[in-house]
């Protein structure tokens, strides 16, 4: 079986959240500094000294081998006509959900594999049919109304990596058809991509926390006595999060054994997978408005993710934003091929638009009164003076690691090209790390 075939799973259950990112980390057992790790921790810079010292000292032997990777979950909003039939298959789902009220399923007919659920989503969807490789929600209107979808679905882990995604999105087009619906839409809703390595020794929480860039970003962890279960980097509703987790013991409480066939593994000790779960908002940023969309964007998402979102780094610089990839990482991030082809990907932050008409609205009365200050009568005239001004406070190398910075913390993604000379490509770009 491929080795690079998709996949879905819900991650270990999370630990506590705390609801404001600017309050200190709660502490958990056998987790000795974990508020240490917050938004107001390791502020203070190191010195080049300490720095170098650190790097010597204390070596990060962390491998690891690449054993799969892909999509690991998606969950889609289904915009479906069920046409003439609708009132008469509506009645029959009725009728069976009052019939499982108080089991745990029952079959919608002799002749199906689906099961009526007891409950559906409320309150859009009220109907849950259960496949054995699907979850399918149903709302009450036979056409979708406006921007809502009338139908939503969740794909099992188990379909999604033994046949990957378009052929995935085929198979439910066809039950869904069968079923009577006219599929007008399939829009991502949340999408996860997931890559499993085994690490001997696995990972620990000390090895994440000081390897971790940027560091002012709010995490969690699950951990069993000192050993780290999950590690989780940013918040769970938010649009992006990270989850480090051993998946070998998962796949035990989960009943999915079937994965050491895909990992070509005997057992799954010191199995552990770096999973990205993305939600809609930021699917849209992607510019990914249909499941059609996905397979051309992931591998430019996947090198978005681990190179300018989240990187584990060497302490090798004081600038964050500088240091190298930590060797294993480098892996990681070079996988992205193995999720599609490479095709310019490019995110446009919600409000990006508003707030560039502000900046033009706010430089340009700037720009006027600096004018009349220093009696420039022109347009370009103004400008020109403007650009001497600011080539003469700011030096070139200065300005663009600044630039560098600010689309770092912005989520944009960093060219090499664009941002660093021939010399500094080769040590920046992931590829070559």
């Amino acid at each position: 079986m491929p080795k690079h075939m998709p996949s879905h799973e819900s991650a270990t259950p999370a630990a506590e959240e705390r609801s404001d990112d600017r309050s200190p980390a709660p502490q958990a057992d056998g987790v000795a500094g974990v508020a240490a790790t917050g938004a107001g921790s390791n502020r203070k810079a190191l010195s080049v000294t300490r720095l170098a010292h650190f790097s010597l000292s204390k070596p990060a032997p962390i491998y690891g081998e690449f054993l799969g990777c892909g999509v690991d979950s998606l969950d889609l909003g289904i915009y479906v006509n069920w046409g003439a039939g609708w009132e008469s298959f509506g009645e029959c789902l009725e009728e069976r959900k009052q019939a499982a009220a108080g089991t745990q399923g029952i079959a919608l007919a002799p002749d199906t594999e689906y099961l009526m659920m007891p409950s559906g989503k409320p309150p859009q969807y009220r109907w849950h049919l259960k496949h054995p490789d699907f979850d399918l929600f149903l709302g009450r209107s036979t056409v979708p109304y406006g921007p809502t979808p009338n139908a939503y679905v969740s794909l099992s882990s188990r379909l999604l990596w033994s046949r990957g995604l378009p052929a995935a999105t085929a198979y439910l087009r066809q039950h869904l058809e069968a079923l009577g619906g006219t599929i007008l839409d399939l829009k991502p809703s949340r999408c996860d991509l997931a890559a499993d390595f085994h690490i001997p020794g696995g990972l620990t929480f000390d090895f994440l926390r000081e390897h971790r860039v940027p560091i002012n970003r709010q995490i969690s962890v699950n951990m069993l006595g000192d050993e780290l279960e999950t590690y989780y980097f940013g918040s769970k509703k938010s649009p992006i999060q990270l989850r480090i987790y051993d998946k070998g013991k998962e796949i035990l409480s989960s009943c999915k054994e079937w994965f050491l066939d895909v990992w070509e593994r005997e057992t799954g000790e010191d199995v552990w997978r770096v999973e990205y779960q993305l939600r809609r908002p930021v699917l849209k940023e992607f510019q990914i408005n249909a499941v059609d969309d996905l397979p051309a964007k992931l591998c430019g998402m996947w090198e978005h993710l681990t190179t300018d979102w989240f990187s584990l780094r060497l302490p090798d610089n004081e600038n964050t934003t500088r240091r190298s990839l930590h060797p294993w990482w480098a892996s990681v991030s070079r996988l992205g091929e193995k999720f599609g082809e490479r095709n310019p990907v490019q995110r446009l932050r919600r409000g990006s638009d508003a707030k560039e008409r502000w900046l033009v609205n706010h430089i340009g009365g700037c720009v006027k009164t600096l004018a009349a200050l220093r009696e420039k009568g022109t347009l370009d005239e103004a400008v020109g003076d403007l650009g001497e001004l600011l080539r003469a406070k700011y030096h070139p190398d200065t300005f663009a690691e600044d630039v560098r910075v600010r689309k770092i913390r912005r989520g944009i993604s960093v060219s090499p090209e664009k941002d660093f000379n021939d010399e500094e490509q080769e040590e920046a770009n992931p590829r070559e790390s």
